[in-house]
């Protein structure tokens, strides 16, 4: 006479939709668990589909941002704010700044600034 509930189905990770609402907003109505998934952190911070305001919620995010991938991801991400991408360039390997200096969907000071760092490091 209850409702059943189908373990299944809730294995299955919900879609992420974040108009106007946020990273936060989605994580309070309590979808953070796909997001505290290993896999997850670094699928959503390459997601070119998400809002520069959630891109900018997972930088700022201490415990994500320590993963090195998370932080390829971002920069290498072209919806990522130029402010967040630049503050973590400085902390890519040499092979990553020079894939990233020949990347051109990202912001031009972006991809200049990575040219310029691989540069410096390789010398």
């Amino acid at each position: 006479a209850g409702q059943t509930v189908n373990r299944k189905q809730d294995a299955v990770p919900v879609p992420l939709r974040l108009e106007g609402g946020g990273l936060r907003l989605w994580l309070r109505l309590g979808h953070g668990g796909q997001l505290n998934c290993r896999r997850g952190r670094f699928a959503h911070a390459g997601n070119r589909n998400l809002p520069d305001e959630a891109l900018r919620e997972i930088a700022t995010n201490r415990e994500w941002t320590r993963k090195y991938p998370v932080k390829v991801a971002l920069v290498n991400n072209p919806k990522c704010p130029p402010s967040v991408s630049l503050s973590l360039v400085s902390q890519l390997q040499i092979k990553d700044l020079a894939s990233l200096s020949r990347n051109r969907n990202v912001s031009s000071v972006v991809f200049t600034l990575a040219g310029k760092l691989a540069k410096q490091k390789s010398v």
